[in-house]
């Protein structure tokens, strides 16, 4: 489940089965956000994945409720998301990926 692109989270490298799907996907989360790709501070502003915004509904029905999920999951920028005077902007990297 990827879209081949620069911007989207790791292809997985082992299979997803039945008894590992929820724990290879939070771990993959995790690993996402943790990468500037997911979630970053560049010059005292917030980027977040595009990702975010086109799926917001999977994760809240607003930038505050986006913002309170990405806080549960990163807590070193936490204090950062929160803080609706930070400003918080969503880019995507289409280039292919060719990451071996």
């Amino acid at each position: 489940m990827n879209c081949a692109s620069t911007g989207c989270p790791n292809l997985a490298r082992q299979v997803y089965t039945a008894t590992n799907l929820e724990t290879m996907l939070e771990q993959q989360m995790h690993e996402y956000l943790k990468h500037g790709r997911g979630l970053r501070l560049e010059r005292g502003e917030l980027v977040a994945s595009s990702i975010f915004d086109w799926y917001r509904v999977d994760f809240g029905n607003d930038e505050s409720a986006v913002r309170a999920w990405l806080a549960k999951r990163q807590a070193s920028l936490a204090e950062l998301l929160l803080d609706p005077e930070v400003d918080l902007r969503y880019e995507y990297d289409w280039a292919l990926n060719l990451a071996e």
